[in-house]
């Protein structure tokens, strides 16, 4: 939290650099505020090229200008356990799938909503946010629209429920 809060930068940086010597500039504002960075985030931003012409200044919170930086890179960030780190969008951290189900903790019957598919377990270290889950697809529980010409207001559309993966692998995002 304090890196999150109080992470502060102040840099500036000259024409030519690349998001890792971003990444090195706002990483040295966390540091001092005790979070190590995860060898795969420097990979994570890297993969965008994005060589600045100009001299870029680096002033303010660091966790904006970590926000500014992923989005670019297509990434997300998160600090873990005083461990920053950077996923694809696409991707997920390196490790093995965690089985949720109802032998291995899963509370309730997960559901396919607006927002992605909901499901709670059990405390779990194993579940981390970008790691991946593995869930049967059956168990799950989908919301299906019948007559979506039948709603009552003209110009609001039906709602749409997230699809489900064949192979029931998902990423955690909270």
């Amino acid at each position: 939290d304090l890196a999150h809060t109080y992470g502060y930068v102040n840099q500036s940086l000259k024409a030519g650099s690349t998001p890792q010597d971003r990444l090195n500039a706002l990483t040295r504002a966390l540091k001092d505020k005790g979070v190590t960075v995860d060898p795969g985030a420097a990979q994570a931003v890297s993969q965008t090229g994005g060589v600045l012409a100009r001299g870029k200044v680096l002033f303010g919170l660091a966790a904006p200008r970590l926000n500014t930086l992923c989005d670019t890179a297509g990434a997300s960030w998160s600090i873990q356990n005083g461990v920053l780190q950077i996923i694809p969008k696409d991707g997920y951290k390196a490790g093995e799938a965690v089985v949720i189900n109802a032998a291995t903790g899963m509370v309730g019957i997960p559901e396919a909503t607006q927002d992605g598919i909901n499901v709670r377990t059990l405390l779990n270290p194993l579940i981390v946010i970008g790691g991946r889950i593995k869930l049967d697809n059956k168990s799950l529980n989908q919301t299906t629209v019948n007559n979506p010409a039948g709603y009552p207001t003209y110009n609001t559309p039906p709602p749409m429920y997230a699809s489900t993966n064949s192979d029931g692998m998902y990423r955690v995002l909270v």
